[in-house]
Parts: C-alpha cells; sequence; structure tokens
C-alpha cells in the first residue's frame, strides 16, 4: 500500500500537480513502469506526467493537508511478460510537486 500526504500552507485551497518520471540504469528493461491512479493506467518514462492532482482526494483533506492512500494494486507498478528472467534492475523515478496557480 502506498500514501501520499502533501502539506500546503500557501492557500486556503491547495491546487497542485504531483508529477513523476522514471528513467533505467540500463539501455534497455523487459518491463514497463506504470503509475496506476483509480485504474487510470500512466506510462512513466523520462518526461515528467501528472500522476495526482488535488482533485484525486479521496481521504482526509483539510485546507491545507491533502492525503491519498492507495489500494494494493495501485501506485507503482512494474509489467512485464511472463518471459522474463529474474534479474537485477534499476532506475530513478523522479517526484516534482509543482503548482497550478
Amino acid at each position: 500500500m502506498m500514501d501520499v500526504l502533501i502539506s500546503d500552507t500557501r492557500y486556503a485551497n491547495p491546487s497542485f500537480d504531483l508529477m513523476c518520471s522514471y528513467t533505467p540504469n540500463e539501455e534497455t528493461q523487459p518491463f514497463e513502469v506504470y503509475f496506476n491512479n483509480k485504474n487510470n493506467y500512466i506510462l512513466l518514462g523520462k518526461d515528467a506526467q501528472s500522476v495526482i492532482t488535488n482533485s484525486d482526494k479521496n481521504d482526509v483533506e483539510t485546507k491545507s493537508l491533502f492525503k491519498r492512500e492507495f489500494k494494493q494494486d495501485e501506485g507503482l507498478l512494474i509489467k512485464a511478460n511472463n518471459h522474463v528472467k529474474a534479474a537485477t534492475y534499476s532506475g530513478v523515478v523522479d517526484w516534482t510537486l509543482g503548482s497550478k496557480l
């Protein structure tokens, strides 16, 4: 399970995008990395994409606190077929929080 908690005291009603990108450390990897947000599968690559916005709330939110709890099958997801050999792979997931204002 994955939880996202964002505290933004700059505004009464925060408006933001949480961006995500994935860069593999190897030239080729036998899988793809996705972010699953409410069955919206976003393929991650080198260019950052919006994966969560302030409208994605499903839990506690006050004027400056946003909380989103992801189910076991949500959040970062690696998709590979059953022919991928077991090995060690690595990469970088980069998170960027940006204001929509």
